[in-house]
């Protein structure tokens, strides 16, 4: 995992989204219309949640412990940790979790 300004993506983001709702605009040969704004709400608490889980595995991993689950502290499976780039759990300790 290499290093993220997290506060430009978020910022990227944010503008990029406050920006589908202004008006139509051409894409290619055809006009795109502005997104619902009643879901901004909703994509932004998305992206909120992405970027916590990302600055919590990069602090994790400044702290040497990026692979290791933050739950049990056993290495994080491979396939897992090149599937989810920011993935903080084992899979165990995921599917637990999802059960609770």
């Amino acid at each position: 995992m290499g290093t993220i300004d997290l506060m430009a993506v978020r910022r990227a983001s944010m503008e990029a989204l406050r920006s589908c709702g202004s008006a139509s605009r051409l894409t290619g040969d055809r006009v795109v219309p502005p997104i619902d704004m009643t879901v901004v709400p909703a994509v932004t608490q998305v992206i909120a949640v992405q970027m916590s889980t990302y600055e919590r595995a990069l602090k994790r991993a400044n702290m040497g412990l990026a692979g290791i689950c933050e739950e049990c502290g056993k290495p994080i499976g491979a396939k897992r940790l090149s599937a989810l780039d920011a993935v903080t759990t084992c899979i165990h300790c995921a599917r637990r979790h999802e059960e609770r």
